[in-house]
């Protein structure tokens, strides 16, 4: 514990927290706020534009086409967010 307790609370806010794939498997994860992805350039700009124009069907579901278009949006946030197991693009590390 600190002396702040702003920054305890901060700490407490981004801490590392497990979760449970679908498969039983556990994850710690981090949040990640998609602003500093964007302004770090693991998101480019034009990816956050089709990611904001992305529109639900009647049904409620995305194109997929829209759907395979986010992919590196989604791979950025999944690489900026698990913690353990370690994750890479080129699977170093395994």
């Amino acid at each position: 514990m600190s002396n702040s307790k702003y920054l305890d609370q901060w700490r407490m806010r981004t801490a590392p927290r497990t979760i449970e794939l679908s498969g039983g498997w556990p994850v710690d994860i981090r949040p990640v706020e998609i602003a500093n992805l964007m302004f770090s350039g693991a998101i480019p700009m034009t990816l956050m534009r089709e990611a904001r124009d992305m529109k639900q069907n009647a049904d409620g579901e995305y194109d997929p086409e829209d759907m395979a278009r986010m992919m590196p949006f989604i791979d950025a946030v999944v690489l900026a967010a698990v913690v353990d197991p370690p994750l890479s693009r080129d699977g170093a590390g395994d």
